[in-house]
C-alpha cells in the first residue's frame, strides 16, 4: 500500500474511535548486494471495540508489483514476517535487519497449488 493509502486508513480507523499502537521501527532491508536498502517500514496494531480489534498491519517495504528478483522477494516477505512477529509479541520498538546474500532464484522452492494443476 502506497504511504497514502497507509495514512487515510490510520485516519479513518482513529475516527472510527479505534486506538493505534505504531512502534518506533529500526529496519534495514538490504534491495541488492550494492548497499540500496530500505530504511524504514510502518506498521501497527488495531485496538479498541469492534471487528478489527487487534488486527495488525504492516506497511510492505516495496510493492508486490515491483519486485525484482526472488531473493528480494524473499528479504522482502521475511521483513513483514519480523514486524508481525514483534507487534504480536507487544514490542514497542521493532528492529528488522534483512541482508542480501549470495543466492539464486535456484535456492527457493517455487509455490505449488494443491491440485497439481
Amino acid at each position: 500500500m502506497e504511504q497514502q493509502s497507509f495514512d487515510l486508513l490510520i485516519r479513518t480507523l482513529k475516527d472510527a474511535g479505534y486506538t493505534i499502537s505504531c512502534p518506533d521501527v529500526s529496519a534495514f532491508i538490504e534491495i541488492n548486494e550494492k548497499g540500496r536498502a530500505h530504511r524504514s517500514m510502518q506498521g501497527c496494531r488495531i485496538d479498541g471495540e469492534g471487528p478489527l480489534s487487534q488486527v495488525l498491519v504492516v506497511r510492505s517495504p516495496q510493492h508486490p508489483a515491483r519486485m525484482y528478483n526472488v531473493p528480494y522477494a524473499y528479504r522482502c516477505a521475511q521483513a513483514i514476517r519480523t514486524f508481525i512477529d514483534q507487534l504480536l509479541a507487544g514490542k514497542s520498538k521493532v528492529i528488522v535487519q534483512e541482508r542480501a546474500q549470495q543466492v539464486t532464484a535456484a535456492d527457493y522452492q517455487p509455490a505449488t497449488r494443491a491440485d497439481d494443476g
